[in-house]
């Protein structure tokens, strides 16, 4: 079973119904950004007797840059939890052009997550990060990976949570997790509208989520919804893009001081994080 999302997308018709109007309006009173007054968007038909019946062809090529790109999962079906793991990493959908990927899997894209974990645990999964040493890591570890949108829209064509639309929610989770092992779930991302944490919680499990569990970035489920207590983590990204605001964070800094003497001591700390997170 799959949660759909009741989300408000413009129709084509409506779009061009206001970008007429819009343009209609600054005719004569206003350029397109970028020329001056006296060059005036021109219409099929007179601005002064309203706005024409065919839309101009620089709002025809805003709306093809900006059409609507869908994104299906790839992998859910593929790598479901495995019932003994214990641990499971949740983010919430791969990027888009997923044929670009170094290795077909979740976080195929840059590989963030498993450059640190080959780090934290001494190359485990090999000097050359492939598929094949994934999967037996994450065997060996007893951790599975999963995501919590099987389909989205994109507002824009990036891998920014920010960007996505959740068309379709990844609720066979609960089941999944239900008949695992799983003591802790770890998600990639927190607490803004398409964070991974917040989808899981809010969106598939209906609960709230506190200012107690936002400053933790932590909670304890109870055992009434999957049977046993899980733990729920909001890790720091893996991303590179994060270790600006993590340099910044309270954890960071009580322990900067360890780093000192590190090149890349933002870096080295997020690998001991990330060690200390997969072996408790």
């Amino acid at each position: 079973m799959a949660i759909v999302a009741n989300e408000f997308l413009p129709s084509y018709h409506l779009l061009i119904f206001i970008f007429e109007r819009f343009y209609w309006f600054y005719d004569n009173t206003k350029c397109i950004i970028g020329r001056n007054k006296k060059s005036k968007v021109k219409f099929l038909g007179s601005s002064k007797n309203g706005p024409s019946n065919i839309i101009n062809t620089r709002v025809m090529r805003h709306l093809t840059r900006h059409s609507v790109m869908t994104t299906n999962h790839q992998y859910l079906d593929k790598y479901a939890i495995s019932a003994d793991s214990e641990k499971l990493i949740i983010g919430t959908i791969h990027p888009h052009d997923h044929d670009n990927f170094i290795i077909p899997f979740f976080y195929g894209n840059k590989l963030s997550i498993w450059t640190i974990l080959n780090e934290a645990f001494n190359n485990e999964i090999g000097q050359e990060i492939n598929l094949d040493g994934i999967l037996k890591f994450l065997e060996r570890h007893k951790i599975s990976v999963s995501d919590t949108i099987i389909k989205c829209n994109r507002k824009n064509p990036t891998a920014l949570d920010k960007d996505l639309i959740p068309l379709t929610l990844n609720t066979g989770l609960i089941e999944q997790i239900k008949t695992s092992k799983i003591k802790e779930i770890l998600f990639t991302s927190g607490f803004q509208k398409n964070n991974a944490f917040k989808l899981f919680y809010v969106d598939i499990l209906g609960l709230k989520i506190t200012s107690e569990i936002r400053k933790a970035r932590q909670t304890i489920l109870d055992k009434s919804i999957f049977g046993r207590p899980i733990k729920l983590t909001v890790l720091y990204s893996p991303s590179g893009s994060s270790n600006v605001p993590l340099s910044k964070s309270k954890i960071y800094l009580e322990n900067k001081h360890k780093y000192s003497k590190s090149s890349r001591p933002v870096y080295d700390f997020k690998v001991d994080y990330y060690r200390d997170n997969f072996t408790t």
